[in-house]
């Protein structure tokens, strides 16, 4: 059900940025995030007939690009644009339990999460395996993992 997954992100995030994205790579393994600076993320957990955590990390420019799309103005107030990015990973969890829901499969979603800088991101995934889609929006670099 990966696909199903990656699509529901890149779907989401797409249609918040007016960004196209292009994917660059898939691969299991420990979270890796080679250039922390400037990025934030956010999580949304799953549970039921699957469990797992699906987790984005973003530049702020595409954070601050869906929150503009979202709220309908510009900011450069981090809290607004973690409120927006926690809101952004809710839709994408709404749709990956709607998609898995046509394939039998029922879960249900977890509060949506944000941190700041990518360091508390790590703490929480600690050494958990997953898998790892590095995609571009722009040429901006954004990351999906998926673990349990």
């Amino acid at each position: 059900e990966l696909a199903s997954f990656v699509d529901a992100a890149i779907v989401t995030i797409e249609m918040m940025t007016n960004s196209k994205a292009v994917k660059k790579s898939a691969e299991i393994h420990k979270l890796t995030i080679d250039d922390k600076k400037g990025k934030i993320a956010s999580s949304i957990g799953y549970y039921g007939d699957l469990d797992g955590m699906v987790l984005l990390v973003f530049p702020i420019g595409i954070a601050k690009k869906a929150c503009e799309l979202l709220i309908g103005e510009s900011t450069n107030d981090i809290e607004l644009i973690l409120d927006t990015l926690a809101e952004l990973v809710n839709i994408v969890g709404g749709k990956i339990k709607t998609l898995l829901s046509e394939h039998g499969i029922s879960v249900d979603i977890t509060l949506p999460r944000t941190y700041q800088d990518v360091d508390s991101l790590l703490e929480v995934v600690e050494e958990r395996k997953g898998v790892q889609v590095d995609l571009t929006f722009d040429d901006d670099q954004f990351l999906f993992f998926l673990t349990r």
